[in-house]
């Protein structure tokens, strides 16, 4: 209710308001309106008065008093009737002193006209406020705010010999600077009387005192915008001639030493999209879900790739020194930062110095030196300078000795040593580049005898030994910068086998924000206009790396989702005797006819990136062996297609396809287990599910449907996507959770099933045998085959298990692996926090085929499992089905599974079919399409048999879209074409928005999820889900708005206490579930990841320690009867040969040629961990990398689940090179003996220990077990 207040003296705040009528509000008299012992909210709002206005809402001036009006607003009608009454009939009630006088003036109430708007009942309903609490905040804040003039703004470099080059710097004279903290959005503001601001996040940044500089130190470019400016000219020309120096740069920027020249244009830096608000919460959103766009376009500021167009460099400037105006600012900034909880400390003083690294002669004499040097290792050294490893003047010094190591050690090895030289500054940070690169070299040269090279190098070469992978140049592009990885392995794909010996010219290109998050929207900023300035120029004009020019190809589904394309650089083949040159459109013209779809660049790019989705090519199909038959579709009109996506085909080709890939050495383990009943393909233009009909038994033939078929190809490769040859678990999510409420499922079986899940996981951590089973079954470890080292580790009768914490200190090696087991536990349990994933007992996921034999009546289903092990099982009885991502109240429906199927008729054909769900064609609608618009083009459907988690009664499913609306042209698509729409994607990609609200939503609406505003959510969230393929985007405004709050299960992913004022409590079933699990390994893995970083900036320091020979054996006879994994070790290969010190040179040897073969895996290792991290100022730890998951929470849950996902990619491939490198095993020799094999594995274990407190050490070792025991 609306209380309308008049006499509020001038020198009152709302404030003062407040502590006048807290004792009231909050007394005795109204504490029947409190609940749970919780203060209800009230607001009090004083109006300014309008300028000029003498009298009205705002002053009111009489003799010579004057007042303001304003307004009380209280959650209920009830309590603000009670308060007038109280006020204005029984003053006796209360002291009117205390409540009616503010500085000795009275005030008057009365009931308000105007019914309170929805953002207000929202924040009065929501989490208490304490007001003297968010005084102190609002104070603490005031004052931090404060700005503190600053002389000097300088950018600068932290050189090898610890000096500071500044090559760079702001001016001071006019106008000044000045430097204020701004803790709401945690963030330091260094701004000008122009308008132009440099901001840095707290996160990103440590502040250093050296006298009366300070020094800020970031851990990624800091964020440039300034004011609006209608006429500016947001990107510099980039066809000014490279020798020609740059214009003169804005008087507000002085750059020293640096005439800057467009040969650095492909930098085309900008700026960080800062992470606004406390509350964003999103997984994988585009935009905060409480941001309605009020600003009017002309008042956002625009945000800036660099202060000077002309000047990119400050990109790479990860310094920012700057003085004060007085000398006792320095004290007082010490003790803002100190407040803002900023890390600060006092250093001794570096030299400041102006060397020119960057200057416009270096930078044009680097970016032609690439030209001149083979692309592979040009893009080395280009990634080196992208990640701020070396500067320009450095990278220069290093070509000569480049060119001399390519003619004696070949392209090849050179890549790896110029790729090596990451790590080997960051363990000889003192040295100059020179001297890094010849001891690199220097390695080699010593180590040619045997070779320990020669294996890892093919880790860098053009294929993988697991033929699915390939190694591929990635470039992600942030608002500042474009920074190069790799090359690192990805799935392969049609293009790229096409082009195998060409895969150099792929560049996988992928859109960031500076901490690698997708990019958010700003509630000050233009984001807009900003990517279509940054992005939109890239994906229009090409990007140059290592010198030469990529051009936008194409994407595949997945890809986008991430804000990754695919670029090519131009190349040329031999066809027919005669030069053709290859690039973006002659192989998008190769892949097939797209004229039906080419008017809509969304969906022609959607057909393009079916040639670039991961795949396995098997066998070769004749155009004699495809049948073209029709679909199965109801007689309604429209009608529903029932086998929309899929087609059958003949038991032989199954088998045939499935001996080809379990051919391939990563699943040789499953060559004699029967081929699946159902593969997901892409076949020239084509794609869906491939399903054994007992039809066209005793032939060699497939089926193509028109629901199928997507373009023209004269592709004739069978290429499988997925073999649905064993049935998935069961897991619950938030969605389902939230939808399964709404459908009347009670709390406690969902309660049961989480605790059951809880106390099964800590059980089986705490032996060696069921922590193994722990591991396999969530699919951790894998890459350093970690299960079957802790069944080989069981402890035998006596023995102590490693899992258990006994009185003594472990060996490191134990504690190392009781972290990997901790930090495993935490994976599982954050997956349940986090993400509701709760195993279901008595459930299984499978993919949906169509039931080719018509035996299946409306509403029944068939599903055989057939396990690893034989087990058969026919799902028989009530079943409740379901599609990820439940969205709408039709998503999950009970359905009759048939059980076992006759031995007659047609329901023969059925029982041919395993691990896969088999829908009915009959009825007026396709159960598939009921479930969150499926179909069976390789969708998967959860099947519960639960009776506890059965719902009583199936909801109307949503309607069904008759035709998608597609975004037309009136035109052919071109490339042009192709990258507005990733730019249009990038700016409006809304599905996490949507998908969030929706959860959000109905956590706070008494329906739930069949609240009106969830419905509309659902409706649009199937628009978002479409417009990779449309091109029809959701509009914000078309949204509902979000309620005002968040519940605290969605407070942990962005490391925000779920009791702070952003956050209630819920009393939905996923509140309950949320505050069951703890997470206890966070905290360890944040002490690990401390006690790591300062083990680097010890190495930093000091320089790493030379390990020899000598010393090796030494460490190792001194330890070895201490580790129980030694003892393992020793008892496994004792029998085959002596463990003890060898008399002759051969274990000499062996442990030189390991050494060199640790190296190279510590560096291998390194560059893993610094490339997946979620916080970008915390490399992985070993111990994640091992164990396959990160620790770190991140506000975007697909960032943290593709880097857990590219890790465990990334670390297996090179787990499976290092165990060959170990081994002996290499191109061209005989398959070294099982005795040379131990022998050699001892030794590596004998690094392991000498060098376990190195990073990759302990590791290593398990790598050297898992060859020991047979893993």
């Amino acid at each position: 209710m609306e209380i309308f207040i008049t006499g509020i003296p001038l020198g009152a705040t709302e404030f003062h308001l407040h502590d006048v009528l807290t004792p009231v509000l909050h007394g005795p008299s109204f504490a029947h309106y409190s609940t749970l012992d919780r203060p209800f909210n009230f607001i009090v709002r004083i109006f300014e008065p309008k300028k000029g206005a003498r009298r009205g809402r705002g002053r009111l001036a009489i003799g010579g008093r004057t007042w303001r009006d304003g307004l009380l607003l209280v959650p209920s009608r009830a309590i603000g009737e009670y308060f007038l009454d109280s006020v204005n009939c029984c003053e006796d009630f209360m002291d009117p002193v205390i409540i009616n006088e503010v500085f000795g003036q009275r005030l008057k109430f009365r009931a308000g006209k105007h019914e309170l708007s929805e953002r207000d009942l929202q924040r009065l309903e929501g989490p208490y406020v304490d007001a003297q609490a968010l005084r102190e905040d609002t104070e603490r804040r005031a004052e931090l705010s404060k700005l503190m003039e600053i002389s000097k703004v300088e950018f600068g470099w932290h050189c090898h010999d610890d000096a500071i080059s500044i090559e760079a710097s702001l001016c001071s004279i006019d106008p000044p600077w000045s430097i204020s903290f701004d803790v709401k959005h945690r963030r330091i503001v260094i701004e000008n009387n122009a308008g132009m601001r440099v901001i840095i996040r707290f996160k990103a940044v440590r502040a250093t005192l050296e006298g009366e500089r300070c020094f800020l130190w970031l851990d990624q470019p800091p964020i440039f915008d300034q004011q609006h400016q209608p006429n500016r000219n947001p990107n510099p020309d980039p066809n000014i001639d490279p020798d020609q120096h740059a214009p003169k740069s804005d008087r507000n920027v002085n750059v020293l030493n640096f005439n800057v020249n467009p040969i650095v244009a492909n930098f085309d830096f900008g700026f960080n999209f800062d992470d606004i608000w406390r509350d964003i919460q999103l997984e994988g959103d585009l935009i905060n879900d409480d941001y309605d766009f009020g600003l009017p376009e002309e008042e956002l500021r625009d945000r800036l790739k660099s202060p000077n167009p002309h000047c990119p460099i400050f990109a790479y400037l990860r310094i920012i020194c700057f003085s004060f105006s007085h000398s006792d600012q320095i004290g007082i900034f010490e003790r803002k930062a100190r407040t803002a909880r900023l890390s600060i400390e006092t250093s001794t003083a570096h030299d400041l110095v102006k060397r020119g690294h960057f200057s416009a002669m270096n930078v044009s004499k680097f970016r032609r030196s690439l030209k001149l040097l083979p692309y592979d290792i040009a893009f080395q050294l280009d990634g080196l300078l992208s990640r701020c490893i070396f500067h320009p003047s450095e990278l220069l010094e290093l070509v000569d000795p480049i060119c001399a190591a390519i003619d004696e050690f070949g392209s090849e090895k050179t890549v790896i040593l110029t790729r090596s030289l990451e790590s080997q500054r960051g363990k000889y940070p003192r040295l100059p580049a020179r001297e890094l690169f010849y001891g690199l070299c220097q390695e080699i040269d010593d180590s040619r005898d045997y070779q320990p090279h020669k294996t890892s190098s093919l880790r860098r070469g053009r294929v993988s030994v697991a033929s699915e992978l390939f190694y591929c140049h990635r470039a992600t592009i942030t608002p500042t910068s474009t920074i190069l990885a790799g090359p690192l392995p990805d799935e392969t794909n049609r293009v790229i086998r096409q082009f195998s010996n060409n895969m150099s010219n792929f560049l996988r290109v992928e859109f960031r924000e500076e901490d690698r998050h997708q990019i958010r929207q700003d509630e000050e900023v233009n984001t807009n206009t900003f990517i279509d300035e940054r992005f939109g120029s890239i994906l229009h004009d090409g990007l140059t790396v290592a010198g030469r020019k990529f051009e936008l190809l194409g994407w595949s589904s997945s890809a986008l989702r991430e804000h990754a394309v695919w670029f090519i650089h131009p190349f040329e083949i031999i066809q027919d005797s005669q030069p053709v040159i290859v690039d973006g459109d002659y192989i998008r013209n190769s892949l097939g006819d797209f004229s039906k779809v080419i008017q809509c660049p969304a969906r022609y790019g959607a057909r393009i990136g079916q040639a670039f989705s991961a795949t396995e090519p098997t066998i070769d199909i004749g155009f004699h062996e495809i049948i073209q038959i029709g679909d199965k579709e109801s007689n309604t009109d429209p009608p529903s297609v029932f086998t929309d996506g899929v087609s059958p085909m003949s038991p032989e080709l199954a088998a045939e396809i499935w001996s080809i890939m379990t051919n391939k050495q990563s699943k040789r383990r499953f060559k004699e287990s029967p081929p699946p009943s159902a593969f997901q393909i892409r076949f020239g233009g084509a794609k869906g599910v491939f399903c054994v009909c007992s039809s066209m038994k005793g032939s060699r033939h497939i089926a193509i449907r028109p629901s199928m078929s997507k373009f023209e190809s004269t592709d004739s490769v069978v290429e499988v996507s997925k073999a649905f040859d064993r049935p998935m678990d069961t897991f619950l999510n938030r969605p389902l959770v939230m939808l399964l409420e709404t459908l009347g499922v009670p709390l406690k079986p969902l309660m049961e099933l989480q605790r059951q899940a809880l106390d099964r996981t800590e059980e089986k951590s705490w032996s060696c045998p069921t922590m193994a089973q722990l591991l396999e079954e969530s699919g951790l470890g894998g890459a350093f085959a970690l299960p079957s080292i802790f069944t080989h580790l069981s402890p035998r009768p006596g023995e102590v298990d490693i899992t258990q914490r006994s009185g003594d200190p472990p060996s490191s090696m134990v504690a190392f692996l009781q972290r990997v087991i901790r930090f495993s536990v935490n994976h599982i349990l954050w997956e349940i926090k986090y993400k509701a994933r709760i195993k279901v007992p008595d459930a299984w996921t499978l993919v949906g085929v169509a039931d080719e034999h018509d035996y299946l009546r409306e509403g029944e289903i068939y599903a055989c499992i057939r396990k690893l092990d034989g087990e058969i099982i026919y799902i028989e009885g009530p079943v409740l089905i379901s599609r990820s991502p439940t969205v709408h109240p039709g998503d999950a429906r009970m359905v009759r599974a048939i059980g076992r199927p006759p031995h007659f008729g047609s329901g023969v054909g059925l029982s041919l079919l395993f691990n896969c769900v088999v829908f009915s064609c009959r009825g007026k609608r396709s159960l598939p399409s009921m479930l969150a618009g499926g179909d069976l083009d390789g969708d998967i459907y959860a099947l519960i048999l639960d009776p506890n988690l059965h719902i009583v009664e199936n909801k109307p499913p949503e309607e069904a879209t008759v035709a998608k609306v597609l975004k037309n042209i009136g035109r052919s698509s071109n490339v042009r074409d192709l990258g507005d729409f990733v730019t249009d994607y990038i700016k409006n990609d809304m599905l996490g928005v949507i998908s969030t609200r929706l959860l959000r939503t109905a956590d706070k609406a008494e329906k739930c999820m069949e609240d009106e505003a969830c419905l509309t959510l659902a409706r649009l969230h199937s628009i978002a889900v479409d417009f990779p393929k449309t091109g029809i985007p959701v509009q914000f405004h078309e949204m509902p708005r979000a309620p005002k709050g968040l519940p605290d299960w969605d407070s942990g992913q962005a490391n925000v206490d779920a009791e702070s004022d952003s956050y209630y409590r819920s009393e939905r079933h996923l509140g309950y579930l949320y505050r069951e699990v703890k997470l206890p390994a966070v905290p360890e893995a944040k002490r690990t990841a401390r006690q790591q970083l300062r083990l680097r900036r010890r190495r930093e320091r000091q320089g790493e320690r030379e390990m020899y020979v000598e010393d090796i054996q030494g460490i190792f006879e001194s330890s070895k009867d201490e580790n129980p994994v030694t003892q393992t070790l020793v008892q496994k290969i004792g029998s085959t040969f002596s463990v003890g010190r060898e008399e002759d040179g051969e274990s000499f040897d062996i442990i030189e040629e390991m050494m060199a073969i640790f190296q190279q895996y510590a560096r291998e290792l390194e560059i893993i961990s610094s490339a997946r991290p979620v916080v970008a100022s915390r490399p992985l730890s070993e111990e994640e990398i091992v164990a396959g998951s990160i620790v770190a929470t991140s506000s975007q849950y697909k960032i943290r689940k593709g880097n857990i996902a590219a890790m465990r990619r990334e670390s297996t491939d090179l787990c499976v090179m290092i165990r060959d490198a170990i081994k002996g095993v290499h191109l061209g020799e005989r398959k070294p003996s099982d005795t040379s094999v131990l022998r050699r594995a001892w030794n590596a274990w004998k690094i392991s220990v000498a060098c376990e407190d190195s990073f990759g050490g302990k590791s290593f070792g398990l790598l050297a077990c898992s060859i020991a025991f047979g893993c």
